[in-house]
């Protein structure tokens, strides 16, 4: 099948929505290796360029995390901003993905793994796939807004550094792509709605802030941002909703189309994951390793 016969294929998914909106089965597998690693495993599952990776990976969202609250002039107003949910569940994936695949390899390195390779992820994992969807839209569409809307505003700014506001609204944006193009996880039509019931979450807490009539970082300027103002501007709020569900709905089908292009690329190449999980070819690769 090319490449654009698969793309198309897309609507599939929605037919089968009951089915591919689970964060089941899919093979350990593809949340223990990257999806340029070779096929079948030579001498271990995990290897140490991509624990390496996924090592990096973890430790520049932690300490930029760390660094983040540490910084905060009021750490009450911390959870207001939707750049914090961002970067906080991407940390949260890194950390789980990470602790994932050492302790995979740990146990290789000890003897104690037993054949896995028919098995399914477990609830761990399944929570890693969660994460991985809330990872990769959401920081697209912050990234646009807070560059197109907020930055802008110096007043709201204030003296942020260029640096920092790269960081946590470009830099994450960038390595989420690089993720989805490295990692063998697949990413579903379907797993829109996760990314999107976060950003729900997110603007409910905001109209219900507001609503309570919690305190703001500055009395002249009642709202967390100006694009989202429930007090003065509620028109302006309720096409932000609308704008920003649209927005994380498009990039997730723009990653799922990345993710696509990836398996593409790597059953080109003769590796881990271009091969589907319920191919025959694949299984008997993995049979061969038992």
């Amino acid at each position: 099948m090319s490449l654009l016969e698969k793309i198309v294929e897309f609507p599939q998914g929605f037919r089968n929505f009951s089915k591919d909106i689970k964060l089941t089965g899919v093979p350990r597998l593809t949340f223990l290796r990257s999806e340029w690693d070779p096929v079948p495993p030579r001498d271990t599952v995990v290897t140490i360029p991509y624990l390496f990776y996924r090592l990096v990976f973890t430790l520049y969202f932690l300490f930029f995390l760390v660094f983040s609250i540490a910084g905060t002039p009021e750490p009450g107003f911390w959870m207001l901003l939707a750049t914090n949910w961002t970067f906080l569940s991407q940390t949260i994936y890194s950390v789980l993905n990470f602790g994932n695949v050492f302790i995979f390899w740990a146990q290789e390195i000890c003897g104690k793994n037993h054949p896995y390779y028919h098995l399914n992820v477990n609830w761990f994992e399944s929570m890693i796939w969660f994460t991985m969807n809330l990872s990769y839209s959401v920081p697209q569409f912050i990234s646009i807004a807070y560059w197109s809307f907020i930055y802008g505003a110096s007043s709201l700014v204030g003296n942020v550094p260029i640096g920092w506001s790269l960081t946590v609204h470009g830099i994450n944006a960038v390595l989420a792509i690089i993720d989805a193009f490295i990692v063998a996880a697949p990413l579903n039509v379907t797993h829109f709605i996760y990314p999107v019931l976060m950003n729900g979450l997110y603007l409910l807490m905001t109209g219900l802030y507001e609503v309570a009539g919690g305190p703001y970082e500055t009395p002249d300027r009642p709202y967390i941002y100006p694009i989202l103002n429930w007090r003065t501007g509620q028109l302006g709020a309720v096409i932000t909703c609308i704008a920003s569900t649209l927005s994380i709905i498009i990039f997730h089908f723009l990653f799922w189309v990345l993710v696509v292009v990836r398996k593409h690329l790597s059953s080109k190449c003769g590796t881990s994951s271009g091969l589907d999980s319920d191919n025959n070819e694949r299984k008997a690769l993995l049979d061969s390793k038992i």
